[in-house]
């Protein structure tokens, strides 16, 4: 199974090249590897967003990349560490990057249900993963269940 996972610009990758920062790697791109892709519809439509990716840990089993976002007005970056057991195009994982806003959407809805309503008075011992950790993943797993909610893409193999 594949994933895309956000990571922090300061995230350590290993390429051809050695380990370096995530950021340290994007400021280093010449401009012609970006790609404008949109990771899907928000509230003022399509999110355009500029992407490139970077292969990582070539011996290892599988396909990894560190995904790049650039924002088109800002210059933004976000960085995000991706595998899948076989080849993946570009915009497949651009998708499902763009995911997370249905997500992150699906977690603020679910702080209103009974229960959940802060952080502070839901949440249990640290680490424990408390009412709220519960209220919330319990959440986004019916939203997902729902016969509304958008399919979710897959990597093609």
């Amino acid at each position: 199974m594949g994933y895309v996972l956000a990571v922090a610009c300061s995230h350590p990758v290993t390429t051809a090249a050695g380990k370096q920062r995530a950021d340290y790697i994007a400021a280093r791109l010449p401009k012609h590897v970006w790609q404008r892709l949109s990771a899907g519809n928000g509230s003022k439509g399509q999110r355009f967003y500029d992407w490139t990716w970077i292969t990582l840990d070539a011996e290892r089993g599988g396909h990894r990349w560190l995904l790049i976002r650039r924002n088109t007005s800002t210059g933004e970056l976000a960085f995000y560490r991706c595998y899948a057991p076989g080849p993946v195009p570009l915009a497949t994982l651009v998708r499902i990057a763009g995911r997370r806003w249905t997500v992150e959407e699906s977690f603020q809805t679910g702080r209103a249900w009974p229960g959940s309503t802060s952080i502070k008075s839901a949440a249990g011992p640290p680490g424990t993963g408390g009412p709220c950790s519960r209220c919330s993943l319990t959440h986004s797993w019916s939203c997902s269940r729902s016969p509304n909610a958008p399919s979710v893409p897959r990597p093609t193999v």
